[in-house]
């Protein structure tokens, strides 16, 4: 992701993150010994909504990666209207295909750093 930081910033941090030169920016809102949110920032597609990043370790040894976000309604309503309820549906599953792809390579460059 284009603007991504060498080392995760503290909490108030703000990050200018483009995505195939659509802006995303966010702003380091929390973090924990186990993970961190952004909030949304003014011309975030989401804002404003949230992105949260928390790691747990199985009991067999494995890291995972929850991936949890607030989207505001009409975020995904814009391109369907309010009342096409279809639509909206549609566009929540491709909506959360695009943040897989998005962030399944991520989940990658972790374990392959050795997360």
């Amino acid at each position: 992701i284009a603007g991504r930081p060498s080392v995760l910033p503290g909490e108030g941090a703000s990050l200018n993150l483009n995505v195939l030169r659509v802006p995303f920016h966010v702003y380091m809102s929390r973090r924990w010994a186990n993970g961190w949110r952004f909030g949304t920032r003014p011309g975030h597609p989401d804002y404003p909504g949230w992105i949260e990043f928390k790691f747990t370790r199985s009991r067999n040894g494995h890291m995972n990666l929850r991936v949890h976000s607030y989207v505001p309604d009409y975020s995904l309503a814009a391109a369907c209207g309010f009342f096409n309820v279809g639509c909206w549906l549609l566009r929540k599953r491709i909506y959360r295909g695009v943040a897989n792809r998005t962030w399944a390579p991520f989940a990658d460059n972790l374990r392959a750093q050795g997360w």
